[in-house]
């Protein structure tokens, strides 16, 4: 990093990379199928499962998580009222 940059560049820089990075993941998810996009889905799906079921085994408290928003709950109803998509 160049010494010559002040605190306030060195955080726009980082910033500036971090928005970056976010963009072409934006665009790689953009680029893909949905059948690529459901896959991710349920990858991502998994991992976050196995990882409640090692901290239950380990003895950590599960993580609380916040009650979804009502229009999601409105949005499930209308589409999913079965339970199923």
């Amino acid at each position: 990093m160049d010494p010559s940059l002040t605190p306030r560049e060195i955080i726009e820089r980082q910033v500036a990379a971090h928005e970056a990075a976010t963009r072409a993941d934006y665009e790689r998810v953009g680029e893909m199928t949905l059948q690529e996009r459901a896959n991710m889905i349920d990858i991502v799906c998994r991992v976050a499962a196995s990882q409640v079921a090692w901290r239950r085994q380990m003895g950590y408290e599960s993580a609380k998580m916040p009650r979804w928003p009502e229009s999601t709950w409105d949005l499930l109803k209308r589409y999913a009222p079965n339970g199923q998509l």
